[in-house]
């Protein structure tokens, strides 16, 4: 079921996320505040979600898409963010028209229901990209944890790693992101993984929100080092 006034109340192809504000009044299908279709053409999950801790109609969630460069039907993202546009790297072509990338978007929920999408990026590099889980912290902070495969990944200064480890064929490195509350700045960035498959595409990375500047993340590893 997909309320009125939804984000996109069509289902795309392949398989689409959704987001889903209930009410758990007892009120059979008035209980249903919000719900909404997100996705392009092709393959696209959803796997985290995150309440602000000080307003809780902010909602974000975080996922990944493949994303068909060659038709442009996507994810929506919003101007002024992060990343708003993919630049595949190798660029797409007919043949591999595809890329995978992560996405985080923010909706508002009023408590009397209804809602709208108050800004959406893309998440990672350019090339492999997925993400597994999101927090929120008491600034409005997005914290974001995935997997990349995509050298370019934009680090910033300081963070742990920010260079890609994986020598393996096919090898994920995880990454963690810090955006800011509106989406538009890129606060923290690393690589985290050695030599071997980390946070990989079935081995998803956890995350959850620790106080003040600080997160707990956890997942698996194929790397010794």
């Amino acid at each position: 079921p997909i309320t009125p006034g939804a984000l996109d109340s069509t289902w795309n192809g392949s398989e689409d996320g959704y987001v889903a504000r209930f009410r758990l009044d007892g009120a059979g299908a008035a209980d249903l505040k919000y719900s909404t279709f997100i996705g392009g053409v092709n393959w696209d999950n959803l796997f985290g979600v995150a309440v602000h801790p000080g307003n809780p109609e902010l909602v974000t969630v975080a996922g990944f898409s493949w994303v068909n460069m060659i038709s442009g039907t996507k994810v929506p993202t919003t101007a002024g963010t992060v990343k708003p546009v993919l630049t595949p790297n190798p660029p797409a072509t007919e043949l591999f028209p595809e890329v995978k990338s992560g996405f985080v978007t923010q909706f508002r929920f009023p408590a009397t229901g209804g809602g709208s999408m108050v800004w959406s990026t893309f998440a990672g590099g350019n090339f492999d990209d997925f993400l597994s889980d999101v927090a929120v912290d008491e600034t409005g902070a997005v914290i974001v944890i995935g997997g990349t495969r995509s050298y370019d990944l934009q680090t910033t200064r300081g963070a742990v790693d920010r260079t890609f480890a994986g020598m393996s064929a096919g090898a994920y490195d995880c990454f963690l992101w810090r955006i800011s509350p509106n989406g538009a700045q890129l606060l923290y960035s690393t690589f985290l993984g050695g030599r071997g498959d980390d946070c990989e595409f079935f081995s998803y990375g956890r995350i959850a929100y620790a106080g003040a500047n600080s997160v707990a993340i956890a997942g698996n590893t194929a790397s010794v080092d």
